[in-house]
């Protein structure tokens, strides 16, 4: 489990600088997580250059916002190899950090990957990049905006680029259950087809 973004500054250069806690799943098998002499964490803190520190039952990683990215994904991953193992061993670590650096992510003109290099989805603005950066660099995003400012289309493609990388296992679709002009209950059918085209903008994207 992630918990929320718990800190922002910037250093001398104006990078910025986060800090994320991590739940440890299963206490019982720290020792095995974090490896002898926490070796383990170190070498996530060298492949991605971040500060890793543990205690009260979680992995607190403080840097930029992309090494903690990476090394939150590599952390993960070897915690879902200990939900079925006791241990793990180098090569489980070595992949671990290979699947960290894996992590999708916004080029330097906040591009992002669809399925490969090839295939982007450009922001037209440094509104529509700001918020690209923003959902990457946060658990939860609110974006305000008027019709047509590519809000749905941009968040769909965000959590594409994350499925299709294997970096999340599904999406889930939600909107609000309150009519803005729709009138949701005059629309015939049962309650799927009722919902259908209000859900249709997500679809589409």
């Amino acid at each position: 489990m992630r918990r929320p973004w718990r800190g922002r500054s910037a250093d001398g250069a104006g990078t910025p600088t986060l800090d994320l806690s991590i739940t440890i799943e299963d206490t019982a098998k720290s020792a095995a997580l974090f490896g002898a002499t926490d070796a383990n964490l170190r070498a996530v803190r060298a492949a991605f250059d971040v500060r890793v520190a543990a205690r009260d039952g979680s992995i607190h990683l403080a840097g930029d916002p992309d090494g903690i990215r990476k090394a939150a994904d590599a952390i993960g991953y070897m915690q879902s190899l200990l939900r079925t193992r006791v241990t793990l061993t180098d090569e489980d670590v070595e992949e671990a950090i290979v699947q960290g650096g894996n992590h999708v992510k916004t080029t330097g003109d906040s591009d992002v990957e669809l399925f490969g290099s090839s295939t982007r989805v450009h922001p037209k603005s440094p509104g529509q990049a700001a918020y690209i950066d923003a959902i990457f660099a946060n658990d939860a995003t609110f974006c305000l905006g008027p019709a047509g400012s590519g809000k749905t289309y941009l968040a769909v493609a965000v959590g594409l680029s994350m499925l299709k990388s294997k970096l999340i296992e599904r999406l889930v679709l939600a909107r609000p259950a309150v009519e803005a002009g729709e009138k949701l209950g005059y629309l015939p059918g049962d309650l799927q087809a009722k919902v259908n085209p209000y859900l249709r903008p997500l679809f589409d994207a």
